[in-house]
């Protein structure tokens, strides 16, 4: 039965088998795409936080402000310095349920 099938659809099988390879090719260059970004964005943090310990500690070094001074002056510094990272994975966000 199934020599018959193959037979009788050799075509529709070959293109079949062809299609799914280049689905599967398409997939792969797919995650090769989202590792890269990723891996971007993974150093991108990393700059990102040590500028933003360094920050902090001048802020913490700082005896002209009051804590409540350098309280709100390190929480203004941590969203300008992370706002851009939160954009990019709220787009990462956004792209993956526009692919689901």
């Amino acid at each position: 039965m199934y020599v018959v099938v193959v037979l009788a659809a050799a075509r529709m099988i070959s293109e079949v088998q062809l299609f799914v390879g280049e689905l599967r090719r398409i997939t792969l260059l797919w995650d090769e795409l989202w590792l890269g970004a990723l891996s971007q964005l993974y150093q991108d943090v990393m700059r990102r936080l040590k500028q933003l310990e360094n920050e902090m500690a001048k802020v913490s070094s700082n005896t002209m402000l009051s804590p409540e001074e350098a309280k709100v002056i390190i929480q203004k510094k941590h969203m300008t310095v992370l706002k851009p990272v939160s954009c990019i994975m709220l787009w990462f966000l956004n792209s993956c349920e526009h692919c689901a």
